[in-house]
């Protein structure tokens, strides 16, 4: 058997935050993620429009949608509606589709691994 000498180092373990904040690109994912779950979860109360109202002046004279900017920050689809509003509701059914999916998957995987 060897001896530990006093001059060797003994690794500490890091923890997932350390080594999370040790990588600048997982700090932008991260950021990028928390930042699309709190424009989710805050539709209701930032988007500036019902996203499935047609609005009357969403369309150009000419019938085109109207370009980002104004009262439509991202301008508007086909039919006038305001799509910063319907991307921010679109944003909450995504995460709803995930938030089951994942626990459809651990309910699964739970009473898979409980019958095995």
């Amino acid at each position: 058997m060897t001896r530990a000498t006093a001059s060797e180092k003994v690794s500490v373990p890091r923890t997932p935050w350390s080594r999370l904040r040790r990588d600048p690109a997982a700090l932008v994912g991260l950021g990028v993620i928390a930042g699309v779950v709190c424009a989710a979860l805050l539709a209701p109360l930032i988007a500036p429009a019902d996203p499935a109202f047609q609005h009357p002046d969403g369309l150009s004279a000419d019938g085109r949608p109207l370009p980002p900017g104004g009262r439509f920050l991202l301008g508007t689809d086909l039919l006038g509606r305001d799509l910063l509003s319907r991307l921010l509701y679109g944003a909450r059914v995504s995460l709803l589709v995930g938030v089951v999916a994942n626990g459809a998957a651990v309910g699964i995987g739970t009473l898979l691994g409980v019958t095995a």
